[in-house]
């Protein structure tokens, strides 16, 4: 799913490798032309869900049993209970643990990002061992400290990286809402933001991971073979007579964040006992920026990542739903989410990049050069890419429908089944639109204080969570559950204030 849904996100990384022989050595630089790289047009859906994290923790059901407070978002027919003038503010903020993990791991070696000394070391290492070859002392404390100094590669490989054909996807989530409500009228303003970033190894660091120091380090033609590989290849980033790392070789970070301002104004009224109808108007403005983040700046990956949201589209659709509930406490809801778009003011990204490249050296009649030792020549190509093309918001017409009964007084079951008609395409398979949620209620305090046990599942993966509600005016949630977006195990928590 995370491809299907992040892959207009990441359209303006390059990406390029190589195959080599056994040795490397760099024979030339060649800069080439600047270059403009123009995308077709590129559509992101309006969100049909916002974050609320008692929702979450109940499988994400909302449609059939949501409350005033968050009618505006959810089923405005809820806003048919009339209700004095009052409001609501709430706070949501949400990082999985493995990008915490990401961004601990990047700032706590910003040394490394801003001197290259990992790369420094390796070079060092593979010197002193090839220069030692009489001396197996030195060459034994040689070849330990570049065991030690690729440790730092290896791990950011494993951390930032992932897997290189489908690299981790990292980033944060945040919501925020203020609502006001009287009668049978709402008023929300909702600020929704989201930034997700991947790391590149680049093709340097590619081909130094794949250089492999055997496990028999007293064979000492292969160990000295695997050393003078590092050795052929740190001389591409490494000045021999300063020692200084050219840091356009690390690793790069390629970032997109977005954000959600969102109004709302939406009406309910009763039909008759059981059923009431709702809508609402959306005015939905979305911010983006995409960005490349240089290894210095890692320390500051959050910042970079949310910094200068130049391009900008906006958009109007309206929602209508229906609440259906009887004497037994039995509720169904039905919601169509976009039923009326109005054409969206369409907009246009850009990005500017420096691709830098290895690839082998060629003769006049094409064929790789290779030395007598068996060495591949490889050329370094760089060259600046503008990237810009047309952008939109894709607003299909949403149809969900939602159940809800309560077993016991204090005890609830729901169900939703989430675009009903298959209208958008980053759920992987129908089964993943159901979702089910289980909520058990317990008080304390004469009333005063309420906890809440949640449990459900969300697009196939089970959700917890708890909630602590105090005098019905404060309120603490928080969630577990699979973040669609980060396919990562993600913790929320929501602060929420009601009157």
């Amino acid at each position: 799913m995370i491809k299907k849904l992040l892959a207009p996100l990441f359209f303006f990384i390059l990406i390029s490798e190589a195959a080599f022989a056994q040795g490397y050595y760099l024979r030339r630089i060649e800069g080439l032309p600047d270059t403009l790289i123009v995308k077709n047009p590129k559509s992101f859906y309006i969100p049909y869900y916002y974050l609320d994290v008692r929702s979450l923790g109940r499988g994400n059901t909302e449609i059939a049993n949501g409350r005033q407070f968050n009618a505006s978002y959810v089923n405005p027919a809820f806003l048919a209970e009339k209700q004095p003038l009052g409001g609501s503010i709430i706070v949501v903020a949400g990082v999985p643990p493995v990008t915490l993990d990401a961004a601990s791991f990047l700032s706590n070696n910003i040394d490394q990002f801003k001197e290259g000394i990992a790369l420094k070391n390796i070079w060092s290492s593979s010197l002193e061992y090839l220069a030692n070859q009489y001396n197996p002392d030195a060459q034994k404390t040689a070849i330990t400290k570049l065991k030690n100094s690729l440790k730092f590669p290896q791990q950011l490989s494993e951390k930032i990286i992932g897997n290189p054909d489908n690299s981790n996807t990292h980033g944060l989530n945040a919501f925020a809402s203020a609502n006001v409500f009287f009668d049978n009228w709402s008023f929300s303003f909702h600020a929704y933001g989201q930034s997700a970033f991947k790391g590149e190894l680049g093709p340097f660091f590619t081909e130094l991971l794949k250089i492999k120091l055997p496990e028999d380090l007293s064979n000492k033609d292969e160990t000295k073979k695997a050393v003078s590989k590092f050795e052929d290849l740190l001389e591409y980033v490494v000045d021999t007579e300063t020692g200084q790392v050219n840091l356009d070789a690390l690793p790069a970070i390629y970032s997109f964040s977005f954000m959600d301002l969102l109004f709302t104004a939406g009406y309910g009224f009763k039909i008759n006992d059981n059923f009431s109808v709702g809508a609402n108007l959306k005015f939905t403005n979305r911010r983006f920026t995409a960005a490349k983040i240089l290894a210095i700046d890692f320390g500051r990956i959050f910042e970079k990542a949310f910094k200068n949201f130049n391009t900008s589209i906006f958009t109007v659709t309206t929602d209508i739903g229906i609440t259906y509930k009887n004497d037994s406490g039995f509720s169904a809801g039905f919601i169509v989410k976009n039923l009326l778009p109005l054409p969206s003011l369409n907009s246009s990204f850009n990005l500017d990049l420096l691709e830098v490249n290895l690839g082998q050296d060629k003769d006049q009649a094409g064929n790789p050069i290779v030395n007598a030792d068996g060495d591949t020549a490889l050329v370094s190509y760089y060259r600046k890419v503008k990237i810009e093309g047309p952008l939109k918001l894709a607003t299909p017409v949403i149809t969900s429908i939602g159940f809800f009964y309560p077993l016991l007084e204090d005890l609830d079951i729901s169900l939703d089944i989430t675009d009903v008609f298959e209208q958008t395409n980053f759920i992987d398979n129908y089964l993943s639109r159901v979702q089910l949620g289980v909520e058990y209620r317990y008080f304390l305090a004469n009333d005063n204080l309420e906890l809440a046990f949640r449990a459900g599942l969300f697009r196939k993966n089970p959700t917890l969570g708890f909630g602590a509600g105090i005098l019905k005016i404060i309120r603490v949630d928080l969630a577990y559950y699979q973040d669609p977006i980060f396919s990562e195990k993600n913790i929320i928590g929501q602060i929420s204030f009601t009157w």
